[in-house]
């Protein structure tokens, strides 16, 4: 589970830690009473690799559901697919969500990858 801290912009409030988007939900209601709307999202705790997704994406309050819905359960490998199309490629959350199910990875060289392509295919000619 990865846990944020959302840090209000104002110095007069205080922030608060949060594992799911429901506490997230309670604590800004909570925060929006006493004057306070918006709130910098700071990656705590979680899996090194969520962490990487969560730079990627540059999580914000906006994302929250979005985060809890669909970003945290992804695999290794599913996030770095992600993670690539957002910073190399300079996709958006939304078209990386669309599109990261056609990113190939090759876990080893790009010598090791040409040799498996030529092998592929010279075995189906």
């Amino acid at each position: 589970m990865t846990e944020f801290y959302a840090q209000p912009y104002s110095l007069d409030h205080t922030g608060f830690y949060f594992d799911s988007a429901t506490k997230f939900e309670e604590e800004m209601e909570k925060l929006n009473k006493r004057g306070c709307e918006e709130v910098e999202i700071q990656f705590i705790d979680g899996e090194d690799h969520l962490c990487d997704l969560a730079k990627s994406v540059g999580i914000h309050q906006g994302d929250i559901n979005l985060w809890y819905d669909e970003l945290e359960e992804l695999d290794d490998n599913d996030i770095i697919r992600i993670c690539f199309l957002l910073d190399d490629l300079g996709y958006n959350i939304k078209n990386a969500l669309e599109r990261y199910d056609e990113v190939y990875l090759h876990h080893g060289s790009a010598e090791d990858y040409a040799q498996e392509l030529i092998e592929d295919t010279n075995s189906t000619a």
